[in-house]
């Protein structure tokens, strides 16, 4: 029963929806300022400004669910019965995994303490969304032939957008370095 492909789809669908919520959740957590939700600004809950913060449970839960899933999408690369078959994440999504899993190596990896780099945990987990939320259109395509071809048309949109980005960061920083000069 459960290796019925449509029966397949509709589980992974719920279960990243439920990863969605856990996300958002996660989200709604973050605290720039690098304290605790609650405390007055320049305060941490956790002992000073130069101190890990504390994992609540559910991001704990988040963090270690995000990296089986950006795992699982490594080990789905490279499995050689999918070898002919068009990969189930595109571009923008093994983008999205790196960024994911850069994010939970700056929250939970070692090294020293910083209220910068809780930043850019916050910041990377902030962008990430994007290409997670979009993942749920993959899902959803596989039990619905009219997103199915939405889902190409997005696929290959990402494609150009990405180009876009390319020339466009090439540009900004010519330009950038251009003003330092001057």
């Amino acid at each position: 029963f459960y290796s019925v492909p449509g029966v397949v789809s509709i589980l992974r669908l719920a279960s990243h929806i439920a990863f969605l919520a856990l996300y958002a959740h996660t989200l709604s957590q973050l605290d720039p300022s690098g304290g605790a939700l609650g405390d007055s600004p320049g305060e941490g809950a956790f002992g000073g400004a130069e101190q890990r913060p504390p994992l609540s449970r559910s991001e704990a839960s988040f963090l270690l669910w995000a990296v089986s899933i950006t795992l699982d999408d490594v080990v789905n690369d490279f499995d050689p019965d999918l070898e002919n078959m068009e990969p189930a994440s595109g571009t923008i999504a093994k983008i999205g995994d790196a960024l994911l899993f850069v994010a939970v190596l700056a929250r939970a990896g070692p090294g020293p303490w910083s209220t910068s780099r809780y930043e850019v945990y916050a910041a990377l987990l902030s962008v990430t969304v994007i290409p997670v939320t979009l993942r749920l259109v993959e899902y959803r395509a596989a039990l619905s032939p009219e997103i199915g071809v939405l889902f190409i048309i997005i696929k290959k949109m990402s494609a150009d957008l990405l180009v876009f980005a390319e020339i466009f960061t090439v540009v900004l920083v010519g330009f950038a370095l251009a003003f330092v000069g001057v």
